[in-house]
């Protein structure tokens, strides 16, 4: 989705910037603040309040003496040495809620607990086409994530999880 609604307001991914913009109901409006990362996606979770941001962050890996940073890389012209990691940011009120957490890029889908405290990413494979990515990954993990903290835990379960399922007190979790 490129617009999400929440309690306080609404959330609107700008694909063309790859920024996330929160508007207040009084039209009031302010950029969310990314660390540097660029939005590829926004999830609303189910407490109405907070936004999960899907986002590619720049690394440059050079090796070459006196670039250390993306700006140094794009400066110099090592494009080749720059490469992007994909992180899930928790934004509530139009601001970031801890730090960024590492995410794979083939994570394309989500299941919550019925109080929307704990998310799960997986990859579904039937939304799979439109994905693209890179280098190594474990098709047979999901990571869980709290949404009051941000801390994400990855679990390898051996199997590709087409579903996740959560009993009804959202203690156990069925992969």
């Amino acid at each position: 989705a490129d617009v999400v609604a929440v309690d306080g307001g609404i959330y609107v991914n700008l694909p063309a910037s790859k920024q996330v913009a929160f508007v207040k109901p009084s039209g009031e409006w302010s950029l969310v603040d990314l660390l540097g990362g660029q939005s590829t996606r926004i999830v609303g979770a189910p407490d109405g309040q907070s936004l999960l941001v899907f986002a590619e962050v720049p690394f440059c890996d050079s090796s070459e003496k006196g670039i250390k940073t993306v700006e140094d890389c794009l400066e110099k012209g090592d494009v080749d040495d720059l490469r992007w990691e994909t992180e899930v940011d928790i934004v509530r009120n139009g601001a970031l809620i801890g730090n960024p957490s590492p995410m794979g890029s083939h994570f394309n889908a989500l299941a919550f607990t019925s109080d929307g405290s704990q998310a799960v990413a997986y990859l579904d494979y039937d939304d799979a086409s439109s994905l693209s990515f890179g280098g190594l990954l474990n098709a047979t993990e999901v990571v869980f994530m709290d949404l009051a903290s941000g801390e994400t835990t990855p679990v390898p379960v051996g199997f590709a999880a087409d579903r996740i399922l959560f009993d009804k007190d959202d203690t156990i979790a069925v992969v």
